[in-house]
């Protein structure tokens, strides 16, 4: 890992989304209000997914639809004419609105600026072994792969991306970043960038760089998570058969 992503990552994440946390605050009380005022339910939307080293923790986002609406990794699109989309929450979606109250995920340290995109773990068996070395660093608030079609890529592909960002130094968070802006302005299909086979090929010969962890095994087993605890055994197989072939 290198000496910016190590020592430098984590006190950016922690200043940056103080400052913004402080600065969007009148859109964060507004698109609360809109909630609240035009749709019955809670302001935000709640839900447990999976972190760095496989831990556990709940993501939050402002409630965009009228009802829970079940989410296919696969074909994960919202179209903009679903019923059950809120008016508010069209906006707020196209806007990534919707996301901000991820800083406070990202204050707590259960989350980053920038890196792969958490999912919920009832996902983890349609992996394959090389897609957890995503679980080696802190879920973001966008990643290379929303930069890069995002919804429009199939499972894959934007694996295929989180991976490619694990190896990338933390300089490289700002270029992410900086494209992000122009994705939510543009909108992402803009930006969609498809991977070939070759490429997907290519990273089934991943490797774990030196002194990465890939699971937080006491803090799973605490958890009592037992879709987590289902795979562990094959996950700790995985992240011994990396170990053997270190990349230094």
């Amino acid at each position: 890992m290198s000496f910016g992503k190590k020592y430098l990552k984590r006190p950016f994440d922690i200043v940056l989304s103080l400052v913004l946390i402080v600065l969007l605050s009148p859109i964060l009380v507004l698109t609360a209000i809109a909630i609240v005022c035009t749709s019955r339910g809670p302001i935000l939307f709640n839900q447990k997914r999976i972190g760095m080293h496989l831990t556990i923790f709940t993501l939050y986002k402002f409630r965009s639809f009228i009802k829970p609406t079940p989410f296919d990794i696969d074909n994960p699109v919202i179209t903009r004419n679903n019923n059950s989309v809120t008016f508010v929450g069209k906006i707020i979606r196209r806007l990534k609105i919707d996301e901000l109250p991820q800083l406070f995920n990202i204050l707590k340290g259960e989350m980053s600026f920038v890196g792969p995109r958490p999912f919920v773990d009832t996902y983890l068996q349609r992996y394959q072994g090389w897609e957890y070395a995503k679980f080696a660093v802190r879920p973001g608030l966008t990643g290379l792969s929303q930069t890069n079609g995002n919804g429009h890529l199939s499972r894959e592909e934007r694996s295929y991306y989180d991976i490619i960002y694990t190896s990338k130094g933390w300089l490289y968070d700002f270029v992410i970043m900086f494209k992000s802006i122009f994705v939510v302005l543009l909108d992402e299909k803009k930006f969609y960038k498809t991977v070939s086979q070759q490429q997907l090929d290519s990273v089934n010969n991943w490797t774990m760089p030196k002194n990465w962890q890939l699971i937080n095994y006491n803090e799973v087993r605490k958890q009592k998570d037992k879709q987590l605890i289902l795979y562990l055994d094959y996950i700790k197989y995985i992240e011994q058969k990396w170990k053997n072939q270190i990349s230094y």
